[in-house]
């Protein structure tokens, strides 16, 4: 019999991605870890969310109409509250949850700008309460053993690191709902694009992998961004980012929506004496090379099912709570990629638009996509070669400008 005692956790929403989130504390009750104490639904007569809610209610959960009422009336019961609403609720939500007495979950990013993150921060810290950011790939078991062999010392120091992510999003992406592909939503920046939300865990795994130590992600001092779109959106649905940290390292992105193919985002790091690869493929693969004679040696290999462990991240703001841990997906290490991608648009004085004859139109499954033609070999290219569009002399790339940072 486990001595631990199951958090009540209640969760802002039932619909999109809250959904994942009830799932996941009702995984977390089966471990005695976690139960649903209640559930905001706004608007139970939406499609389906009658049965959502009768489902909650047979949990436990209590069943609030706004989370005012729920800040209120669950003080002194709820411990945890999870938000994953629209990423320009995130920093009044966090704030008002944290000032009423609870820990916080947010949903992955932590807010659009800078100046809500520090907010967010300000508050966490003056309230002494803990407040998460749902980034659960770090969690995973190979992105804790490359974390392990990096703070370690045994490969050296980290020289570069970079990501490609081709993932398509049809025209049913940008309608989901109200926010998707857009700059700003009621006078907040989101800066919604892949950058901040599909590939935002590959950004943040190469930020936390940087990092000094086991709990930190790695401190941003100059940004260099471009972005672009195709797509009929106001945010960029291409974009190539290069950051380099405090310590020297430099980390690079390229990332689009405006592609064919899908295919699995890849990840290398680069040390004095020896290289990581990491595969998002199902599952995911992991490789550790060593240098012998000048050349990248395979020396180990693992597998890891990163999706099959998106509830850790509860484990640990469980343990951190009841102080046995540190929180890794801190709202601090969520400040470096909310700086990230918030300079990489200042950086290009924001969107470059492409015209349509850059691209083409693809159907398939009656949805429609468009994309920039010959966008796969081209960002491979720039991944080889570890240039921007700029840089490779693409025709419809624009120069950008390389900023220092200066936020403390």
């Amino acid at each position: 019999m486990s001595d631990l005692t199951p958090v009540p956790v209640a969760v802002l929403g039932a619909g999109g991605y809250a959904g994942h989130h009830i799932e996941f504390i009702t995984h977390l009750a089966t471990e005695n870890r976690a139960f649903l104490s209640a559930v905001v639904i706004r608007d139970p007569d939406r499609p389906g969310y009658r049965e959502i809610e009768t489902r909650c209610a047979r949990a436990g959960a209590v069943i609030y109409r706004s989370m005012e009422d729920l800040l209120h009336k669950e003080a002194g019961r709820t411990q945890l509250v999870v938000i994953p609403s629209p990423i320009h609720l995130h920093a009044g939500q966090s704030q008002a949850a944290l000032k009423a007495g609870y820990h916080v979950l947010c949903e992955k990013p932590a807010a659009g700008t800078v100046e809500e993150t520090s907010s967010m921060m300000s508050t966490s810290r003056d309230t002494g309460l803990l407040l998460a950011v749902g980034y659960h790939q770090i969690f995973s078991t190979g992105v804790q053993e490359m974390k392990k062999v990096a703070v370690s010392g045994r490969m050296g120091k980290l020289l570069k690191a970079k990501t490609i992510a081709l993932l398509p999003r049809p025209e049913s992406y940008y309608k989901r709902n109200s926010w998707a592909g857009r700059l700003s939503v009621e006078g907040t920046n989101i800066y919604d694009s892949p950058l901040q939300n599909a590939t935002s865990h590959q950004l943040n795994n190469m930020l936390y992998i940087a990092g000094a130590s086991h709990h930190e992600s790695a401190g941003v001092a100059e940004v260099y961004g471009e972005n672009y779109r195709l797509k009929p959106i106001e945010s960029a649905d291409t974009q190539y980012i290069r950051i380099r940290t405090n310590d020297g390292a430099v980390l690079h992105q390229w990332a689009s929506h405006a592609c064919e193919v899908r295919e699995y985002p890849l990840q290398e790091f680069f040390f004095e004496n020896g290289k990581m690869e990491l595969i998002h493929s199902n599952p995911a693969i992991i490789r550790f090379y060593e240098n012998k004679n000048g050349f990248p040696v395979i020396c180990r290999e693992m597998e890891d099912d990163s999706d099959s462990n998106r509830h850790l991240v509860y484990h640990n703001i469980f343990d951190a709570m009841s102080g046995k841990a540190v929180v890794l997906s801190s709202i601090f290490n969520s400040w470096q990629e909310t700086l990230c991608v918030q300079m990489c648009f200042q950086s290009s004085s924001g969107v470059v638009q492409l015209d349509s004859s850059q691209g083409d139109i693809i159907q398939a499954s009656g949805d429609r996509n468009m994309v920039i033609r010959d966008i796969v070999p081209l960002l491979k290219k720039l991944y080889k070669q570890e240039i921007g569009f700029y840089d490779a002399s693409v025709p419809w790339a624009r120069k950008s400008r390389e900023l220092k940072r200066t936020e403390p």
